[in-house]
């Protein structure tokens, strides 16, 4: 059986919070281009959703790509 890894959606049956995680590894991803190909743009737009729903560490990560040391 073949292991299927989709990033960027969660499967509907996992909570929230871990939605919440799995945006902010993939923009964390997206900001190195671990895996994926490196872009900015779309790791603050994973962190945005990440942050809304209060992910702290989002918050710190997006803060710094926008360039807001406070």
């Amino acid at each position: 059986m073949a292991a299927f890894i989709s990033f960027g959606q969660a499967p509907l049956n996992v909570p929230e919070d871990k939605k919440v995680t799995e945006q902010y590894n993939l923009g964390v991803r997206y900001q190195l281009g671990e895996g994926v190909p490196k872009d900015l743009g779309k790791a603050a737009e994973l962190y945005k959703k990440a942050a809304d729903q209060g992910n702290q560490r989002a918050i710190i990560n997006l803060k710094r790509l926008s360039g807001d040391r406070n």
